[in-house]
C-alpha cells in the first residue's frame, strides 16, 4: 500500500540525514526545514552551493530551510531525498 511505501521512504531518510547529523526534519506544503546539529558532518561548500543554486534556501543558525511549493507528501519526500544527496555529495 502507497501508506506503507512512505512510511519506508521516510526511514530511508532518516538513514541518510543520520551520518550528516541532521537532526530534525520538519516538511509541509509551504517548505522544509533542516537542523543540524552543533557538529554537523556536511561539507559547508555543499551547503553555500544549495543556498546559491536557488532563491528558496536560506541558512538560519543551524536551520536549513527550503522554501518551496510541496502540496503532497511525496513532493516533500522526493525533495528532502534531493537535497540530503546534495548534501552527501551524491547525484541525486
Amino acid at each position: 500500500p502507497a501508506a506503507a511505501k512512505l512510511l519506508f521512504r521516510i526511514a530511508s531518510l532518516k538513514l541518510k540525514a543520520s551520518p550528516l547529523r541532521i537532526t530534525r526534519i520538519e516538511a509541509g506544503p509551504k517548505g522544509i526545514r533542516f537542523e543540524f546539529d552543533q557538529q554537523p558532518a556536511v561539507d559547508p561548500s555543499r551547503v553555500i552551493a544549495l543556498i546559491q543554486s536557488g532563491p528558496g534556501y536560506r541558512l538560519d543558525g543551524r536551520h536549513l530551510r527550503v522554501k518551496a511549493d510541496l502540496p503532497s507528501a511525496d513532493a516533500r519526500v522526493e525533495t528532502i531525498e534531493k537535497i540530503l544527496s546534495a548534501l552527501a555529495g551524491r547525484a541525486a
